[in-house]
C-alpha cells in the first residue's frame, strides 16, 4: 500500500484546538474527579456541544467512562516525560489505590531513610475490618524483624547489618528473639524469592507481605500488604500474594 507523500495542512490545523481542548479536558476531570458535562464546559468555557463530542472521542479510545449518575470520570492520566520520578509517584499513588480494592486489605508504601524504613504512603481497603496506621510510622528495623524489614535488610544497600537481640514473632501476638543465623536465612530466603510473608499475626493483630520496589536500577521502597485477623474465613486470602507481585512488577523499572 503507498504512504500518503502530503499531509493536509488544513485537517492538520483543525486537529490542534481538539487536542489542546481534549488534553485540558481530561486535566480537569483528573484535578476535580467525576464530573457533569455541563460543569466541565463552564469550567473550560467550551460549548456543551464541543464537550459532549470530545467526551465521545475520549470514551471511545478507553480515555473517559460515563458513570451511572451522568457523571464522567478520568481513566487515563497525563504525566510530564521531563520527570520520571513525579511519573513514579503518580503511578505509585494508583498502584495502592488498585491494589487496596482488590485484595480487600491496606496497601502500603515504606521508603528507606536514616537506618530504618517509613511509611510513607497507604491506601486502606473497602471492607470494615482494615488496617490503618499512622503515615510517618518507622519500622526499627534493628528491633523486629517482620516482612517489610525483611525486605529491606534484603535489597536494600544501606540497610544495616542483622544484630543480635533482633525479634520476631513466632506464634500470634508472641514476639521473641531469635538466633542471628535465622534472621539472615529468612533474609536471604526473601533475596530468592523477591517476597516476604509474615507467618503470624503481631499484638495488633495484623501481619504483613512485602515485595521489593525499584527505580533506576535502585532500591526504592517497600510494598506492603496489611491484613487484620478475621474470625471468619478470608475469600482474599489466596489472592493477595499473586496481585501484590503483580503491583511490584508494574512498578519496577529493569534492574542492571
Amino acid at each position: 500500500m503507498d504512504l500518503p507523500t502530503s499531509v493536509d495542512e488544513t485537517e492538520s490545523a483543525s486537529l490542534a484546538p481538539a487536542l489542546a481542548r481534549g488534553i485540558r479536558l481530561l486535566e480537569r476531570l483528573d484535578m476535580e474527579g467525576p464530573c457533569t458535562l455541563s460543569f466541565l464546559a463552564d469550567r473550560l468555557a467550551i460549548p456543551v456541544a464541543t464537550v459532549h463530542r470530545l467526551l465521545k472521542e475520549l470514551e471511545s479510545l478507553g480515555c473517559v467512562e460515563r458513570q451511572g449518575d451522568r457523571r464522567f470520570r478520568s481513566l487515563k492520566r497525563l504525566v510530564s516525560a521531563e520527570n520520571p520520578d513525579e511519573n513514579f509517584m503518580l503511578r505509585l499513588e494508583k498502584t495502592l489505590e488498585t491494589l487496596s480494592l482488590e485484595a480487600n486489605a491496606t496497601a502500603e508504601w515504606y521508603e528507606a531513610k536514616d537506618g530504618n524504613l517509613f511509611l510513607a504512603k497507604q491506601q486502606v481497603g473497602r471492607g470494615e475490618l482494615q488496617v490503618r496506621a499512622k503515615p510517618g510510622f518507622v519500622r526499627d528495623m534493628s528491633k523486629e524483624l517482620e516482612a517489610v524489614s525483611t525486605i529491606g535488610y534484603a535489597f536494600w544497600k544501606s540497610a544495616p547489618k542483622v544484630r543480635p537481640g533482633i525479634c520476631r514473632y513466632v506464634v500470634d501476638g508472641n514476639l521473641e528473639r531469635i538466633p542471628v543465623g535465622v534472621a539472615r536465612r529468612i533474609v536471604n530466603e526473601a533475596r530468592i524469592d523477591g517476597l516476604a510473608v509474615d507467618e503470624f499475626y503481631n499484638a495488633h493483630a495484623v501481619r504483613r507481605m512485602a515485595v521489593p520496589v525499584f527505580f533506576k536500577a535502585r532500591f526504592r521502597g517497600a510494598l506492603s500488604l496489611a491484613e487484620a485477623y478475621r474470625f471468619q474465613p478470608d475469600a482474599f486470602a489466596d489472592k493477595r500474594q499473586p496481585l501484590l507481585l503483580e503491583a511490584a512488577r508494574s512498578l519496577n523499572q529493569i534492574r542492571k
